[in-house]
């Protein structure tokens, strides 16, 4: 019984450290559009992982777009970003949003848990 529970917590233990966020891909690309004389980028992000994550946090110190994101999207919370209202995203699943600043910005994730089942 021990090393069926040994076994059991080491599989667990993977699949968490598959799924942190370093595992949240984030792509910015030009939409070619122009919002209030600033560029328009869009933005893709992609959880990497078997499991759903939630909630993902976004590094956003100095985010200031122009061009509103709806908070059910993005939530800006002072430094941090809360993404999708802390709601899982799906494995391998993404999400995108728009923004209009002068150059792109780079968005990380800061924080995102796996929503492991047993």
């Amino acid at each position: 019984m021990l090393f069926v529970v040994v076994i059991l917590l080491n599989l667990v233990t993977q699949g968490l450290s598959r799924c942190l966020f370093n595992r949240i891909g984030i792509g910015t690309v030009s939409t070619g559009r122009e919002i209030q004389g600033k560029r328009e980028w869009k933005v893709t992000v992609t959880n990497n992982c078997e499991c759903p994550q939630a909630p993902i946090y976004l590094n956003c110190r100095g985010f200031q777009t122009v061009e509103k994101v709806e908070p059910p999207i993005l939530e800006k919370r002072g430094d941090q970003c809360l993404l999708i209202n802390g709601r899982p995203l799906g494995p391998f699943a993404s999400i995108s949003f728009s923004y209009a600043m002068e150059s792109p910005f780079v968005l990380t994730a800061s924080t995102s848990k796996c929503l492991l089942k047993l």
